[in-house]
């Protein structure tokens, strides 16, 4: 059983390296490819994955004008190659453990979604946020299409995030997984995805 690791890009240079060594820092035993779709950057962020493309085999580039982040999350989606997916945004991190510890659930309990806790962090502060099945009004604010790992065939049976959407497609995606009633979703009560505040951060 693996796992594709799907990172859209637009604008993160400074950042998306950080987020590709947290990658590394897992068990890469578990990792089939790691995807990289860079959207409509200006910046250095083209120069910076193809250097990185260079060292690490599992990375696999793409770059496109979409001006969309449905659109880079759901073609990064569907090339890849893996049962399960993670989506991890480029200015995020992920812990040494994150997905040895998510795996631990997922093939012990034929799980189709799993999620942890968050950390909300910026150069200043970190902050602890507990996630929950129920409470929504967290995934207004932190919501939780990032950092989650499911079935690929849970992305397909919902036709991707919605690409008419500008923002809020990850809250919208799980609306439509919670709607569904049919998966088995697990919250890991672990504080495990670094989710990046900052003020050119595309969820603003």
């Amino acid at each position: 059983m693996y796992l594709s690791i799907v990172i859209p890009c637009h604008n993160y240079g400074h950042y998306i390296k950080d987020c590709i060594n947290s990658i590394l820092l897992n068990d890469l035993k578990f990792i089939l490819e790691i995807i990289i779709v860079n959207d409509s950057s200006i910046d250095n962020s083209e120069n910076i994955i193809l250097n990185l493309k260079k060292k690490i085999n599992l990375i696999k580039y793409y770059k496109f004008n979409f001006k969309s982040l449905s659109k880079s999350s759901n073609y990064g989606i569907s090339k890849s190659k893996s049962d399960y997916i993670l989506k991890v945004d480029a200015d995020d991190l992920i812990n040494k453990d994150f997905i040895k510890i998510h795996f631990n659930y997922l093939l012990k309990k034929d799980i189709d979604i799993s999620f942890s806790n968050l950390v909300f962090f910026n150069r200043y502060k970190k902050k602890n946020i507990k996630q929950s099945n129920s409470n929504f009004m967290y995934f207004f604010k932190y919501p939780v299409g990032s950092g989650i790992i499911y079935k690929k065939k849970v992305w397909e049976q919902l036709k991707g995030y919605d690409e008419s959407l500008n923002f809020q497609d990850d809250l919208d995606f799980w609306i439509k997984i919670k709607k569904k009633k049919k998966y088995k979703i697990f919250h890991i009560d672990e504080y495990i995805y670094y989710y990046r505040n900052h003020r050119t951060s595309m969820s603003k």
